[in-house]
């Protein structure tokens, strides 16, 4: 196909695969979340929080883009952020966005520890139709039409975003898209390569991490949930440091970089190969 790059972001890719394909020419794009790849010429991307510069191993060819500038926030998600500049009025909303890899299940879980909360009015699962609790969700919906709901497609997500007052999330990308908008979270890790993310969205204030999701209790959920729907300063300050550590614009500036490593000779002429 003549690619002059080719994107790679799978865990399970070594550095023998990304070098037969740098072999051919075309340039290799990697995403790289563990610091667990060998590159020795490329871009590699890391649109978390961590691990540090200082984990990787590269080669001379390499080129690191890392941190909050290169968070990936979707444009559907990054147009909420003007609109979450202050926060919104009562009742009291919650959002639970575990992501696509809530594989440890506590979506279902969590969501019935919020409807024991009576003071969360309003609650709004972010989830994939695909998720297996889905079915599970939707019923429990029925049976809490006026409190419990749940989204799918980006508009109706949207819209449970800018009305939110805070989020569960389990320091994936989505807890950084939720900072990117103002939104104030508490976040269960259901990974190890999360912990890291989790973790300086708390050191930065832009989140508060309740540690690895089984083992917080339903009495610390609720004593946390609690504590930050009575504190409307530290709600006000999750909002703010979230949006001053994440700006949104980290998809424009991957294409930015990969534009000057491909234009300024970084990758070399493809190859035309047979089929």
């Amino acid at each position: 196909m003549q690619a002059a790059a080719v994107i790679v972001a799978d865990p399970n890719i070594r550095g023998d695969y990304l070098e037969r394909i740098s072999q051919t020419g075309v340039f290799p794009v990697v995403f790289d979340i563990q610091a667990a790849i060998h590159l020795r010429r490329g871009l590699l991307i890391n649109p978390l929080l961590g691990p540090s510069a200082e984990s990787y191993l590269i080669g001379p060819g390499t080129q690191m883009l890392l941190g909050s500038r290169y968070a990936l926030v979707r444009p559907f998600i990054r147009r909420m952020r003007p609109m979450r500049a202050q926060e919104p009025p009562p009742p009291f909303r919650g959002v639970v966005a575990f992501g696509d890899d809530d594989f440890r299940g506590q979506t279902m879980l969590r969501v019935r520890e919020l409807l024991g909360i009576s003071k969360v009015e309003k609650i709004d699962v972010i989830i994939r139709s695909q998720h297996p609790a889905m079915a599970e969700l939707l019923t429990l919906a029925e049976e809490n039409p006026n409190r419990l709901a749940v989204a799918t497609e980006p508009s109706d997500i949207a819209l449970r975003i800018g009305r939110c007052h805070f989020a569960l999330s389990s320091g994936d990308g989505w807890s950084l898209e939720l900072a990117c908008v103002g939104v104030p979270q508490l976040m269960l890790v259901q990974s190890p390569w999360h912990m890291l993310n989790a973790q300086r969205l708390d050191d930065e204030g832009a989140a508060t991490n309740l540690g690895d999701c089984d083992s917080v209790t339903p009495i610390q959920m609720r004593q946390a949930v609690m504590n930050l729907l009575t504190d409307s300063r530290e709600r006000f300050g999750m909002a703010r440091c979230g949006r001053k550590l994440i700006d949104g614009r980290g998809p424009d500036r991957l294409v930015n970089a990969l534009e000057i490593m491909l234009h300024s000779g970084a990758a070399a002429e493809p190859e035309r190969l047979a089929a």
